[in-house]
C-alpha cells in the first residue's frame, strides 16, 4: 500500500494525515512480512489503531466545522471500520489465532476505497464553497431595498402606460413591502439602517407614500438591536448622534431614547 497524489482530496491537513495513515498500514504489513510474533504484531497494530482513531476524529471535527452535509454517513463508515480493527486487536491481545495478513488486506482496501469514494467528496464540497464565496465577493447580493426600488419603478411604468390600475400598484406595493420587513430578507442591524435611508429616498422620489415609510419603519424597528448599534460608536457624542438619528427616523421610541441616553451619561 503506497501513497500517491491520486489520493489527494485538496484539503491539506487531511492529505497529510492520509499519507501518515498509509505509512502506519505499511509498518503493520512489514511486521507481518518479518513474521514477528503475535505480541509484536499486536503492538504495531495498536499504533495503527490509535492513529486511525485520531485521524477519523479530526476528520469528523473538520466536517462539522465546515457544515459538510454527509457527515452522518461518514461517521457510520468510520464506526464500522474502527469496530472491526479494534475487535481484531482485542483478539490478538487475547492470544486468539487470527490471520494478520487478512486484516491488512481489509484495512488497505477499505482506506483506499473510502478516500476515493467518500473523502474526495469532502474536497469537492470545500472547493464548491470557495467558489461560492468568490462569486459572492465578485457579485455581492443586491440590497433588498434596491431590488424593491426596481420593482416599484417597473410597476410605476405600467401604471403610466395604463397597463395596470393604481389599485393594482398599491396592492403589489403592499405585498413587496411585507416581504421586505419579513424575517426572510437576512438584514442585519447595519443593513436595516441602510434600508431605512434607502426607503427615505424612495419616499422622496414618490415611489412610497409617507404612510408606507412610517409603517415599514415601525416593522424594521422591531428587528433592530439598539445596544448592538450603539456599541459600534466609540465616543458619547457619536453614540448620542446615532441615538438622535434613530429617534428622528422613528426607529426607536422616546422611552428607548431616554433610557439609552441615561446609560451613555452614566458611563462618562
Amino acid at each position: 500500500m503506497q501513497w500517491d497524489d491520486n489520493y489527494k482530496i485538496a484539503v491539506d491537513f487531511i492529505d497529510d494525515q492520509h499519507k501518515e495513515w498509509f505509512d502506519k498500514v505499511a509498518d503493520f504489513n512489514a511486521a507481518i512480512d518479518q513474521k514477528q510474533v503475535s505480541s509484536e504484531i499486536a503492538h504495531t497494530l495498536k499504533f495503527l489503531v490509535d492513529y486511525s482513531q485520531k485521524h477519523l476524529a479530526d476528520e469528523e471535527a473538520y466536517m462539522r466545522e465546515i457544515g459538510y452535509p454527509h457527515l452522518d454517513q461518514q461517521i457510520r463508515h468510520h464506526k464500522i471500520f474502527m469496530q472491526h480493527v479494534v475487535g481484531v486487536l482485542t483478539d490478538l491481545k487475547n492470544g486468539k489465532d487470527i490471520l494478520p495478513a487478512k486484516l491488512h488486506n481489509f484495512m488497505a482496501t477499505w482506506i483506499r476505497q473510502h478516500i476515493m469514494e467518500h473523502d474526495r467528496q469532502i474536497g469537492q464540497f470545500v472547493e464548491k464553497q470557495k467558489a461560492k464565496r468568490n462569486t459572492e465577493e465578485e457579485h455581492p447580493p443586491e440590497h433588498p431595498v434596491v431590488a424593491l426600488q426596481k420593482k416599484l419603478k417597473d410597476l410605476s411604468a405600467l401604471v403610466k402606460a395604463d397597463l395596470i390600475t393604481v389599485d393594482d400598484f398599491a396592492a403589489k406595493k403592499k405585498e413587496l413591502l411585507s416581504q421586505l420587513v419579513s424575517g426572510d430578507t437576512g438584514l442585519d442591524d447595519n443593513a436595516l439602517l441602510v434600508a431605512n435611508e434607502k426607503l427615505a429616498m424612495l419616499q422622496k422620489r414618490g415611489l412610497l407614500e409617507t404612510d408606507d415609510l412610517t409603517s415599514v419603519r415601525m416593522q424594521l424597528a422591531k428587528r433592530l438591536d439598539l445596544n448592538n448599534v450603539l456599541s459600534r460608536y466609540e465616543t458619547p457624542k457619536q453614540k448620542m448622534g446615532a441615538l438622535k438619528g434613530l429617534l428622528d427616523d422613528s426607529l426607536i421610541t422616546t422611552e428607548q431614547f431616554e433610557k439609552s441616553k441615561t446609560d451613555i451619561l452614566r458611563n462618562i
